[in-house]
């Protein structure tokens, strides 16, 4: 099997998560800083290479009631740039309360929310994996 990657979008960082191989559970990945001379698609496609990603799943940030808004939209044009750049599957998932969720970890970890933001985004990109990972037979 291959691993699965979870890219969890903003605008100022980006956070990661990867399964292990046998798709069965999530580690977060460093989070990656948001830079306009470095593409991120490129990035991510790098990633899909040095691990042997079988498919990318991108947090898409629904609004509350479940309608596209503009993150949402933001990050179907991101989605479909990485499409254009990796051979491999891609997944948009709802990823509403998942930030939540990582700062609510985080929280019950002891961890101040202000100084973790960018762990915040790679727990917030591993809760979304773990999720569909559990969700898969």
């Amino acid at each position: 099997m291959s691993r699965i990657l979870a890219v969890d979008y903003g605008t100022k960082r980006v956070g990661l998560a990867l399964s292990d191989p046998t798709r069965t559970l999530a580690a977060g990945l460093p989070t990656l800083e948001r830079r306009p001379k470095q593409p991120l698609p490129e990035a991510i496609a790098r990633l899909v290479e040095r691990h042997a990603v079988g498919e990318v799943l991108v947090g898409l940030p629904l609004e509350a009631d479940g309608t596209v808004g503009e993150r949402a939209r933001t990050v179907e044009r991101f989605a479909e740039a990485l499409r254009a750049r990796v051979s491999v599957p891609v997944t948009l998932v709802d990823e509403r309360l998942s930030t939540v969720r990582a700062y609510e970890l985080l929280r019950e970890r002891g961890k101040r929310a202000r100084a973790g933001k960018a762990h915040a985004d790679r727990v917030s990109a591993a809760i979304l994996l773990q999720d569909y990972l559990d969700a898969r037979p």
